[in-house]
């Protein structure tokens, strides 16, 4: 039986319209696609550029911290009222313990002198281990007026090559005497830190200097 339908056959321009169709709308997708990989990379970048800039200013800061305390330090005939905790530095914002808060950076003095201890234990010095005492403690705005934002701690202890068991006094010059541990730390917003440990020497009347010096990762 035959339909009384006739027969419509599919335009050639109608398939290609179709085609064209789906053609852009998958170009479409493609290029919303990579706008947005481009723009993730963009921000990724952009987070990974300041985070290297807030750690590189935070490591001024600690540098600064300890050229500070080398020059008290150097300004005093002995070391022992640091090294006892007795008479701390000059830059200071209340009692060595407890919580402060700058510029929405959070500082435990408390735990970061106790954490800082037990690492130092760690050393196996015995007697002549540090006994690290905090000796400048303040907002960083204090030492780098642009560092607002920003906290800064130094602590400072015996040197451990010393031999007489006592790590609140300093020693006399041939058993490990003139020579103190200083270590600074820098804190940032959300956690960021970054901290410098060096050797501090002064022998026969001659200014204090720094005989070595490392980040503390």
């Amino acid at each position: 039986m035959t339909s009384n339908e006739p027969h419509r056959a599919r335009s050639p321009l109608h398939d290609e319209r179709g085609s064209a169709l789906v053609m852009s709308l998958t170009a479409s997708v493609l290029l919303v696609a990579l706008g947005s990989a481009l723009i993730l990379i963009a921000m990724t970048e952009t987070a990974i550029s300041a985070q290297a800039a807030r750690a590189s200013q935070l490591l001024s800061i600690a540098d600064a911290a300890v050229e500070r305390a080398v020059a008290e330090l150097d300004a005093r005939s002995d070391w022992n009222g640091a090294l006892s905790g007795a008479d701390p530095g000059s830059l200071t914002d209340g009692p060595p313990e407890g919580v402060r808060e700058a510029g929405g950076t959070r500082v435990d003095l408390t735990a970061e002198t106790a954490a800082i201890q037990a690492a130092s234990a760690a050393r196996l010095f015995g007697g002549n281990n540090p006994a690290w005492q905090l000796f400048i403690w303040a907002p960083a705005g204090r030492l780098l007026e642009s560092q607002e934002h920003a906290y800064a701690a130094v602590w400072v202890g015996d040197d451990p090559a010393e031999r007489d068991d006592n790590p609140f006094e300093d020693g006399v010059a041939d058993a490990g005497g003139g020579v103190m541990l200083v270590a600074a730390q820098a804190f940032g917003a959300g956690g960021a830190r970054r901290a410098v440990e060096v050797v501090v020497e002064r022998r026969r009347s001659r200014p204090a200097r720094i005989i070595t010096r490392h980040e503390v990762r």
